[in-house]
């Protein structure tokens, strides 16, 4: 019996690494969809980029739903992000998740 490495791949250590990989290296990557919260039209690998270069996401400023787009050294930055203790990956999925801090 194979184990569920076989399957759906060996964990990455790198979880950066991994996270793009998820976002960016998969057949469905420039699968589009629609954003429940927001009805955007988007996928995974531009959310990605949308997360993690700034020059990228800044144009998807504004728009219908005032999206706001933030450089990740400023979140990282934050007193709040701080206090959590939260590090560069977690504040990605945050971002990934939400949109915005």
């Amino acid at each position: 019996a194979q184990g569920l490495g076989h399957r759906v791949g060996h964990p990455i250590h790198d979880i950066m690494r991994g996270m793009k990989s998820e976002h960016c290296k998969r057949k469905d990557s420039l699968t589009t969809f629609t954003s429940p919260n927001y009805g955007i039209q988007t996928c995974s690998d531009q959310e990605w980029r949308i997360a993690t270069d700034f020059e990228f996401g800044k144009q998807f400023a504004g728009g219908q739903h005032s999206r706001k787009i933030q450089r990740l050294q400023d979140l990282m930055a934050l007193e709040t992000t701080k206090l959590a203790q939260l590090i560069e990956p977690e504040v990605v999925a945050i971002v990934l998740y939400t949109g915005e801090i």
